[in-house]
């Protein structure tokens, strides 16, 4: 009996579809002041150095002096991610990244060596009338299917701190 409870949890862990969804609250006053965050090359600059990004490529291309960044909007890098469950057991992998906006929200299909996510990024107010931003996120498809879904929570993490220190800059 122990067996099977450990097997059910283990299979609602590593093979099922998993969601999760963050808040990263600001202390930005407008909706706007998040969408130019979320549309800044600076951002999408920062975040590739913060993840250590190698071998990038972006179509159309994110230069720092473009103040806004066009979308669709095609990533591609070789990163190692910051996974704290795991550190360091996960060697450099190729992600892709494609982002699109539609009216305010953000939607971003991600695909790496390990597993395909969606994301959708969408402003939100507080109750103290600040603005940030929802992160939600889905797990699509494991490749490897002991991927912990710990991982992908470290992941959003990752980018909801980044997002933060992009905020105050």
């Amino acid at each position: 009996m122990k067996f099977n409870i450990l097997w059910l949890f283990l299979l609602f862990d590593f093979a099922m579809s998993y969601k999760t969804s963050y808040v990263v609250k600001t202390n930005f006053k407008s909706k706007d002041s998040v969408i130019d965050v979320l549309m800044s090359s600076k951002f999408y600059i920062s975040y590739l150095n913060h993840v250590g990004a190698e071998k990038i490529v972006t179509k159309p291309n994110i230069r720092l002096t473009d103040y806004k960044v066009d979308f669709p909007q095609y990533i591609s890098y070789k990163s190692r991610p910051n996974v704290r469950c795991y550190p360091r057991i996960f060697p450099k992998m190729n992600i892709q990244q494609d982002w699109n906006r539609i009216d305010d929200y953000f939607y971003g299909d991600i695909k790496t060596d390990y597993l395909d996510s969606k994301i959708i990024l969408k402003p939100v107010m507080d109750e103290m009338e600040n603005w940030g931003i929802s992160v939600d996120g889905e797990i699509i498809k494991k490749k490897i299917i002991i991927i912990p879904n710990k991982a992908f929570d470290d992941i959003l993490l990752d980018f909801c701190s980044i997002f933060k220190i992009s905020t105050t800059h």
